[in-house]
């Protein structure tokens, strides 16, 4: 099923739904697989599709304000804080929204954003800021970058 052990666990629980062969994890779940680490309020992981599903809670206020917890996802040392994100074990792809992550001497800073095992991020409705080594090729109905350099 798996190339390698999964390794998790949460402060709250880990809950194993053998029917429809889930796994959620709550609290401060944190999850490694592969050199891979993913640590989130809420994952969801489909043992079918080995796709992982994190997302953060409302969390204190602070000044007054409330605050969310988000995600953090790790690949290859550089860590990711995100909205939700999606992840699959085997392709090592992930579709992530509401980004805003430091590349270099720059951010990237995205509403929907694809990694990809080569390195390549797709920002969807993003923005560049700073010096970030990067070619950016135009598609139809857009653009994306691929980002020299940057551990995806």
């Amino acid at each position: 099923m798996f190339d390698d052990i999964i390794e998790g666990k949460a402060v709250d629980s880990v809950v194993f739904d053998a029917t429809n062969k889930m796994i959620y994890s709550y609290k401060t779940g944190d999850v490694t697989y592969q050199g891979m680490n993913l640590k989130a309020d809420f994952m969801r992981v489909d043992m079918q599709t080995k796709d992982i599903f994190a997302h953060g809670y409302p969390s204190d206020t602070v000044d007054g304000k409330p605050t969310k917890t988000h995600p953090e996802f790790t690949d290859g040392g550089t860590p990711y804080s995100m909205d939700t994100i999606t992840y699959n074990l085997d392709s090592r792809k992930a579709k992530i929204k509401g980004i805003a992550t430091q590349e270099g001497d720059g951010w990237l800073i995205g509403s929907s954003v694809k990694m990809h095992p080569d390195e390549t991020i797709h920002i969807g409705n993003g923005i560049v800021v700073g010096k970030v080594q990067c070619l950016l090729h135009f598609i139809e109905g857009g653009a994306f970058l691929h980002l020299q350099g940057v551990a995806a």
